[in-house]
């Protein structure tokens, strides 16, 4: 090629030399053209090479190895062999064999030795060109450990069922050496920069006084007014205004747990259910009115517990206890062990609820009871 260009350049300039002007000209135009002509033929002769082998096995971060043992050709690719903490390594396994040769996979389910199976793909086996089989398998590998680690050798067994008996053996790879490398505390990542900023002031938002020195004087007089004047209900009325609250006229136990029992009857859970809501709600009233009525603690407390504490109050004749522990016992079969209870049922422990009431609303028996307002079960 350098012969080439040589010879066009001179005669470029012997016709440069005899013709002047237009000859310059005629001179560059074959420098063109014999440099287009070398590069054509430089990509030719490129072309015309040997390919690349796949798989790059030149590659420094990519093992590669191929092993022949008898009618069994394998080629095992690991890549990379340097990796970070839980970086996915990949393993192929490519097996090439007569189709009457049986193949043995090794057993790659969860660990390949110090690394963790992640992904398992398996390809379908194709026919080759020369009469063979060609099988892939593919395996996502994560490690979390760093340093340096090791994949064990690879190994396919076989049996070549064309002989009688069959003729079997191994494929087997060397040790594949990984490193596992990791960013320490302390240690900078070139991929990720922070950067560092200095300090911003804020500006402080501005305290409003004067709103709540208002309202607060405002409050303090209607308070001094409803009192002078005497009116209770004033009173509440500005309070309620105000404070937005709530103001509902003191309510007994007996009464607030009748009312609560005749909301639940006119609910769909007397008749439709589900049985386990009818009777939390059931006994939630229940043992919010023992709360009420006789001072008797049921919060956080076992069955068991509230039956004890019942039993040492006192307040409760026999019948009545008895009827306390029906109910508790039956919450505790529709809870815990899935008891079905029907419409009847339903009936007759809120029956059951409402006899208790009704025979211990009597303020001789529990002492002057406990008021609470409003209150929805």
């Amino acid at each position: 090629m350098a012969v080439g260009v040589f010879s066009i350049s001179r005669i470029a300039r012997v016709m440069s030399r005899a013709s002047g002007t237009r000859s310059r000209i005629f001179q560059k135009s074959l420098l063109l053209i014999g440099f287009g002509l070398v590069a054509v033929v430089t990509n030719f002769a490129k072309a015309d090479g040997p390919p690349a082998e796949h798989g790059a096995p030149h590659d420094p971060l990519t093992f590669r190895q191929r092993v022949e043992d008898g009618p069994v050709g394998m080629t095992v690719t690991v890549g990379p062999t340097t990796a970070q903490v839980a970086e996915p390594i990949e393993l192929t396994i490519e097996i090439q064999a007569p189709e009457e040769v049986a193949i043995a996979w090794p057993p790659y389910k969860d660990k390949a030795g110090p690394f963790e199976v992640v992904h398992a793909q398996i390809v379908p086996d194709v026919p080759t060109s020369d009469g063979r089989r060609l099988w892939l398998r593919k395996y996502k590998l994560e490690s979390l450990v760093s340093g340096e680690q090791t994949i064990p050798p690879v190994v396919v067994g076989y049996a070549d069922r064309r002989q009688d008996p069959p003729d079997s053996g191994a494929a087997r790879s060397s040790e594949i050496p990984i490193q596992i490398t990791t960013l320490l505390e302390g240690q900078a990542d070139p991929r990720r920069f922070r950067d560092i900023k200095g300090v911003v002031e804020l500006a402080a938002p501005p305290r409003r006084v004067v709103p709540w020195v208002i309202g607060a004087t405002t409050i303090g007089v209607a308070v001094v007014v409803a009192k002078t004047v005497g009116g209770s209900a004033i009173f509440a009325a500005i309070a309620a205004a105000i404070g937005g609250c709530r103001v509902t006229p003191k309510q007994s136990a007996n009464q607030w747990a009748l009312d609560a029992l005749q909301q639940l009857e006119e609910s769909p859970l007397l008749e439709h259910g589900p049985a386990q809501a009818f009777h939390d709600r059931l006994t939630r009233i229940v043992l919010e009115y023992l709360e009420r009525q006789f001072g008797i603690h049921t919060a956080d407390q076992t069955t068991d517990e509230l039956l004890q504490a019942v039993q040492r109050h006192g307040a409760l004749e026999q019948g009545q206890s008895d009827a306390v522990v029906g109910l508790l016992e039956m919450a505790d079969r529709v809870k815990f062990a899935r008891y079905e209870t029907a419409f009847v049922d339903h009936q007759q422990a809120l029956l059951a609820a409402r006899q208790l009431v009704e025979q211990t609303s009597s303020p001789s028996r529990s002492g002057e009871p406990t008021h609470h307002s409003g209150g929805v079960v």
